[in-house]
């Protein structure tokens, strides 16, 4: 009998088309595949991401407790994400408690994000499994058995007097698995095919604009539209 899998989602606001695609052909997949026990749970994150993931995490109990089984894995997809459509087979064939992608912060400098073991993220070897001391949960399998040893709530944000913190609720989380004596890896190879979604200004390139083209001049008088 294949796992059983619970996908668990929290919705960054509107949904791209990209995502949606991707999520249909994953799960497509996984009915081919025969992993006809999995769960779709989601939950908002106009609040914060931590508190969406908590919230996905006890309506996962709930429906627990309603099948009457426990799900072995939980799939963590973040909504602006992109990933093949046998993400979720590729990770689980690993056989690790925590494996995952990493991917490129939205922002500038768009650095890689996840912090290897050793070294940095331009020295990890592609095309293997890598030590992570930490990874992004937007495309993170987590075995399900990993949360009966973090203290709840499972994800937690760093309050600093500044409001100041380099550490989301996904390296906390990865944190605390490892002090619990849990691995972290890195699949480098997922790593090059997933994506993360993000709207950037696109910019003429001229050299000087001219005023008068930014604002029309007026000659002293209101200008109605």
């Amino acid at each position: 009998m294949k796992p059983s899998v619970a996908i668990c989602i929290p919705n960054h606001g509107q949904v791209s088309m990209s995502f949606v695609n991707s999520l249909a052909s994953q799960t497509f997949q996984l009915g081919i595949d025969g992993f006809d026990r999995s769960v779709l749970i989601h939950g908002s994150a106009s609040t914060g991401a931590y508190r969406a993931r908590n919230q996905i995490m006890q309506s996962l109990a709930l429906v627990e407790s309603q099948v009457d089984f426990r799900y072995d894995w939980t799939m963590w997809f973040d909504s602006d994400m992109t990933f093949p459509a046998k993400t979720i087979q590729a990770l689980i064939a690993h056989d690790k408690d925590i494996v995952g992608a990493s991917y490129k912060r939205r922002a500038a400098p768009y650095e890689l994000m996840g912090k290897p073991v050793s070294g940095n993220s331009a020295t990890v070897p592609m095309g293997q499994l890598a030590e992570a001391g930490a990874l992004p949960t937007g495309c993170l399998l987590i075995r399900r058995s990993v949360f009966d040893s973090i203290k709840l709530p499972y994800w937690k944000v760093l309050n600093t007097p500044d409001f100041k913190t380099d550490k989301g609720e996904d390296i906390l989380f990865c944190e605390e698995a490892r002090a619990c004596g849990y691995q972290v890896w890195l699949d480098t190879t997922l790593t090059g095919m997933v994506g993360h979604l993000a709207e950037i200004p696109l910019m003429a390139e001229v050299e000087q604009v001219q005023p008068s083209i930014m604002m029309p001049k007026s000659n002293g008088r209101i200008i109605h539209a």
